[in-house]
């Protein structure tokens, strides 16, 4: 199931795609999502369905009845968009099996991931940008209807740069015509503004930054995976009987680790996916260490945590506000 916009990277990607087929590993299907969220989208859905046919392999549309913001309260529209986008291609990869989701991010996506995470003083973890084979709950989000359901993405280009997919395009289907989304030149999305003003600037110094960053993020993926082997283990050393986590044990911890044995006991809490906030995590680090009970410190998505009778319990409330602790406009590209 191939992400399919028509544009420029996801027809390098379904180029590719499709030239393997002949090999008999795999038969991908173009799926498009509409999200009409301007004027003209119809037709950059035909031209998108124009290429499928004009490379030979199976187009699936779908298109949004309801507008995607109003679909999640609380949400951005581009985060509100990407949520739909990915519901849609899961819902197509539900009914192949196996199925993979095949998502067009290149090293120029990764590079704008990474800064973004930088920007707004992410954790290192964020230093990883984006996996290329990862599984994901979806949807990751609350929503009461649906069950969420682990979908494999697959972003095989994350090593390529923009430039490089020109060329292949070009080259090999000099006749195919991506369509262009206007609303990619927008900068008042943070991501248009680094793609745009602040990685041109970086490379002009530094030839080639994006590629290297995104080797960068490969380091940060392998390190994270064993610091999560570390946090797993430190959660089974510190939880009690009744699955909380004992505070003398955490307060023997050192310092970075309690940090993600905490982030990582926020996140086990269940669906939807809580995200916490460095100023949250530190806040629930400073009670652990004070060992003191009494204070609730809440997290969001109705996550409370608290230490009580020497235990640090972290719980979903009934009561969810449903709005999704990330900003809207930071997450993957998708």
């Amino acid at each position: 199931v191939v992400g399919f916009s028509g544009g420029p990277d996801s027809l390098s990607l379904a180029i590719a795609l499709g030239r393997m087929v002949p090999l008999g590993l795999f038969q991908p299907i173009l799926v498009h999502v509409d999200h009409r969220l301007r004027t003209g989208s119809a037709d950059d859905a035909d031209q998108a369905e124009g290429l499928a046919a004009g490379l030979g392999l199976p187009f699936c549309r779908r298109v949004l009845s309801t507008a995607p913001a109003l679909m999640h309260p609380g949400a951005g529209v581009e985060e509100a968009a990407r949520r739909e986008r990915f519901a849609a291609l899961a819902a197509v990869a539900a009914q192949r099996e196996p199925a993979v989701v095949a998502l067009a991010h290149h090293a120029g996506d990764q590079a704008e991931t990474i800064l973004l995470h930088l920007l707004r003083g992410a954790g290192p973890g964020a230093g990883a940008g984006m996996a290329e084979v990862r599984s994901v709950p979806v949807p990751w989000w609350r929503d009461p209807d649906v069950a969420p359901v682990e979908t494999l993405i697959w972003r095989p280009l994350l090593m390529v740069p923009r430039d490089e997919l020109q060329t292949y395009r070009e080259r090999c289907c000099p006749a195919l015509r991506p369509v262009i989304d206007p609303s990619n030149d927008d900068d008042r999305f943070r991501r248009n503004a680094i793609r745009h003003h602040v990685l041109p600037v970086l490379e002009s110094f530094s030839p080639g930054m994006s590629e290297r960053l995104a080797r960068f993020a490969g380091l940060v993926e392998d390190e994270e995976a064993w610091l999560d082997t570390l946090t797993d283990e430190a959660i089974a050393h510190c939880r009690s009987e009744d699955g909380m986590l004992v505070v003398s044990c955490l307060r023997a911890l050192p310092r970075p680790l309690l940090r993600r044995v905490v982030r990582a006991s926020l996140v086990a809490t269940g669906e939807p996916v809580v995200v916490p906030s460095a100023e949250r995590t530190e806040a629930i680090v400073r009670a652990v260490e004070r060992g003191r009970g009494g204070a609730t410190i809440q997290v969001g998505e109705g996550v409370v945590a608290r230490v009580v009778g020497g235990l640090l319990r972290v719980e979903r409330a009934q009561d969810t506000s449903g709005r999704d602790s990330r900003a809207a406009d930071e997450g993957d590209p998708g």
